[in-house]
């Protein structure tokens, strides 16, 4: 089960890059690289809530990707109200940093998965 959280998510993000690499002019590709990389970052925050709320050690490094994740959010909402931005800074803002977000919280993850299966002592 450890593996084929990790194979999904990698499958995610692969497909979303194969996707978003289909060039500037390719206005689809784009929005199914934005739709996978927003399912995966619904199932990553999911995750991660049930994980802090369910795990009983150290998972400071979850909470960080909990509360960065929050926190983008909000500040995403608030440039969108209050900022013009260009075309390219609103591109790393919706595409760069839910990337960072994704590869984060699958490195954090997998730590956390495998820190449970106990080493077997000679």
């Amino acid at each position: 089960m450890k593996e084929l959280h990790f194979y999904i998510q990698s499958l995610m993000i692969l497909v979303a890059l194969a996707c978003g690499l289909q060039g500037p002019d390719q206005g689809v590709g784009y929005f199914y690289a934005g739709l996978l990389m927003f399912l995966l970052g619904v199932y990553q925050y999911g995750m991660s809530w049930m994980l802090i709320t369910r795990l009983k050690r150290n998972k400071g490094l979850l909470t960080i990707y909990w509360v960065g994740v929050k926190g983008y959010v909000i500040l995403l909402i608030i440039l969108g109200l209050s900022l013009d931005l260009s075309d390219f800074q609103w591109q790393v803002l919706v595409f760069g940093v839910p990337w960072i977000f994704a590869i984060y919280f699958l490195v954090v993850i997998e730590d956390l998965l495998w820190k449970r299966v106990s080493p077997v002592s000679n």
